[in-house]
């Protein structure tokens, strides 16, 4: 079985029996997924999007956003929309040392076409929504990632002997929030705040 490989920003002690898996139901594909397979299975699954496409991104509110809701956590969600399929992979190649490592961030990309979506959800748990499915499960075939009937993620493994957390990560001495500000000046609008 080979090593289950966390990103930066996820700190789990033990992932002993942790494989990357993906299961289909219907219209919808859950995976668990070691490192090594994120940034290849969503540059593959955004050039299957039937574009335009969009862009989105999940990012927690800062200490003083959240002081001005009053208590609780909260997200910010964030959409860039109509882009090409140039444009969703020149996001992964800019930033791909941010969405693929950071342990707070959840993104993802659709299609405005037919609304089928891949999105990247805490602890390497991606998941993936298409009328045409079969197209993503090839991706996930080619990959090398096991089929199964339910899938054995992270978050599977958390207890109070094996607490998770997941962290802000710097890369290339940027962080998310840099990322979120840098998109602002192509068009990424803050859609909502959501509680986490």
């Amino acid at each position: 079985m080979e090593k289950f490989i966390l990103k930066d920003g996820i700190f789990l002690s033990d992932v002993s029996d942790c494989e990357s898996e993906f299961s289909v139901d219907g219209e919808n594909i859950v995976a668990s997924l070691s490192y090594e397979h994120l940034k290849s299975l969503t540059e593959k699954a955004v050039k299957k999007l039937k574009a335009p496409i969009f862009f989105f991104a999940e990012v927690p509110c800062s200490e003083d956003e959240e002081k001005s809701f009053g208590g609780g956590l909260h997200k910010s969600i964030y959409y860039l929309d109509n882009c090409t399929t140039d444009v969703g992979l020149a996001i992964i190649k800019r930033y791909g040392d941010l969405l693929f490592s950071d342990g707070l961030l959840q993104f993802g990309f659709g299609s405005h076409v037919d609304s089928s979506e891949i999105f990247h959800q805490k602890y390497q748990v991606v998941s993936i929504y298409s009328p045409e499915i079969e197209k993503f499960e090839g991706i996930l075939n080619g990959e090398g990632i096991k089929k199964v009937s339910e899938v054995n993620s992270l978050w599977g493994k958390i207890s109070p002997e094996n607490p998770g957390e997941c962290v802000l990560v710097e890369a290339n001495g940027e962080t998310i929030y840099d990322m979120i500000a840098n998109l602002t000046d192509a068009g990424l609008y803050k859609e909502s705040v959501v509680e986490d």
